[in-house]
């Protein structure tokens, strides 16, 4: 696996063997969309001339056509086959490694930000599903944060680093909280950006906050991150100048997303501006790029998927109380390889107070 700018540097060197292993994972996973999405879609095209691009057709309607064609199944195996292998590689490794990785997570430098956890905590139903067929999840095990960190630089080769921080107003904000900042990936273009703020990070998981306080430090970054919940946080009313959330409403429920909204209406100061970066919404897409994008409910695990891609979320947030609301649809990107990427993220929604 060739390390990138924004790749987490561990305290030890991938062997050869490894370094080889995850390389051809890293192109066993883009390599099925590439080659095999072209071939899909014009078998589509023979099986169903007149359905193609019409406005009759639904997702259902396709599943009934495509869903047992060899191709597809072919497809779909080999996506998910290439996950398992993913996170099969990793646990190896962090388990061969398993004393020096735990002590590097371990020793924490509050030089580059403060590390608050909470024991006391407990994750909502929802966040043990096992996202993306991650063994143990999010927060299972000591190394969770660290493999789920890594595995982005294998499954999201081109994955842009600046994302949402790169597309919020250029206004001067004291305080900034990235709401379901996972491993800081999210969290650390904003400090960067903006280098006066004051910039921390929320996330139910102590091992990705671990590895996010690491992360922080090799880029000399100082972000303080707390452990707990976006529906529910530590902090204050009227706290924040800008909230952001990159790729977190298509992880919740619909009931959570609106309990979120409100909890950030509660800590963001008047005039406020929460900047949520996610999935395009069918709304925008084909019903064939609905019906293929169904692979990652059935297949990956990505069980609140479809129920974010069809929320609405200018009403859920003028229902939390948001004065006005704004939705910026800005493309149909790919995360396997299928199509040309559209710069930072596809689907921008700015809510203010």
């Amino acid at each position: 696996m060739e390390p990138r700018p924004n790749a987490t540097a561990l305290p030890i060197k991938w062997e050869q063997k490894n370094r080889a292993k995850l390389d051809f994972i890293q192109a066993f996973i883009s390599r099925p969309g590439m080659m095999l999405r072209p071939l899909t879609d014009k078998r589509y095209e023979e099986k169903a001339p007149s359905a193609n691009g019409n406005n009759t057709a639904t997702h259902e309607s396709i599943s009934e056509i495509m869903d047992g064609e060899p191709l597809v199944q072919y497809l779909r195996f080999l996506r998910r086959k290439s996950q398992d292998m993913k996170w099969v590689a990793l646990t190896t490794f962090m388990q061969k490694h398993e004393s020096d990785i735990s002590k590097w997570l371990s020793d924490q430098d509050e030089k580059y930000g403060k590390l608050v956890l909470d024991s006391s905590m407990e994750n909502p139903d929802y966040y043990s599903t096992g996202f993306h067929h991650q063994p143990g999840g999010f927060s299972d095990n000591e190394f969770s944060g660290l493999m789920y960190d890594v595995g982005l630089d294998i499954s999201f080769a081109t994955i842009s680093p600046g994302g949402v921080a790169d597309l919020v107003p250029n206004n001067k904000y004291e305080r900034i909280l990235d709401l379901g900042c996972g491993s800081g990936r999210s969290t650390e273009p904003f400090k960067a950006r903006f280098t006066e703020s004051e910039v921390m990070g929320i996330d139910p998981s102590e091992p990705l906050l671990r590895t996010a306080v690491k992360r922080a430090k090799q880029k000399n970054l100082v972000i303080d991150y707390y452990q707990g919940i976006a529906e529910s946080t530590p902090f204050p009313d009227n706290h924040f100048d800008l909230l952001t959330a990159t790729i977190l409403f298509h992880e919740v429920p619909d009931d959570a997303a609106l309990e979120i909204l409100k909890e950030s209406r509660r800590i963001l100061k008047p005039g406020g501006i929460l900047v949520i970066g996610d999935l395009l919404p069918y709304s925008e897409s084909t019903a064939y790029d609905r019906w293929y994008d169904e692979w990652q409910v059935v297949h990956n695990n990505e069980p609140f998927f479809a129920d974010a891609k069809t929320r609405d979320m200018n009403s859920l947030g003028k229902s939390a109380g948001f004065g006005k609301v704004e939705e910026d649809f800005r493309g149909k990107p790919s995360f396997f390889g299928d199509r040309k990427r559209v710069p930072g993220m596809p689907y921008i929604v700015t809510a203010t107070k």
